[in-house]
């Protein structure tokens, strides 16, 4: 008799500790998916309203050549045309149009050096 209320006890409190995991792991699923709706929530409005900018302003991409100066970077130089009223609108932020010029100009990293010509594109009104 003792042996068969030992055994349900063990029973009980393994279906306990079943129904406990079951629920741990429904909470962090539940937690899993409020956090990717809450991402979802605060990127999808700001893609949009970016492409949206794209749409309300016809641009041509225009390209130039540029002499480095002494003490000019990629970056002093990509700021002057990534500030222009239009070419910030194509781009997510200034390393991504940093990204295109290294690409345009076959750049494996930022060094530059002064006289050389790099190829920089910017957007004008259409």
């Amino acid at each position: 008799m003792y042996a068969e209320i030992r055994s349900q006890k063990i029973a009980y409190l393994k279906e306990k500790r079943r129904r406990e995991i079951m629920r741990t792991k429904f909470l962090i699923a539940i937690a899993v998916i409020i956090v990717i709706a809450v991402f979802l929530i605060f990127m999808i409005p700001q893609r949009v309203g970016a492409s949206s900018n794209i749409e309300q302003v016809n641009t041509q991409k225009v390209y130039k050549s540029v002499e480095v100066q002494a003490g000019d970077s990629l970056w002093s130089i990509a700021s002057d045309y990534y500030n222009d009223e239009y070419t910030h609108i194509h781009y997510d932020d200034i390393n991504d149009y940093i990204k295109e010029l290294k690409s345009m100009n076959s750049l494996k990293d930022d060094v530059i050096h002064s006289g050389a010509n790099i190829t920089v594109a910017y957007y004008m009104p259409v």
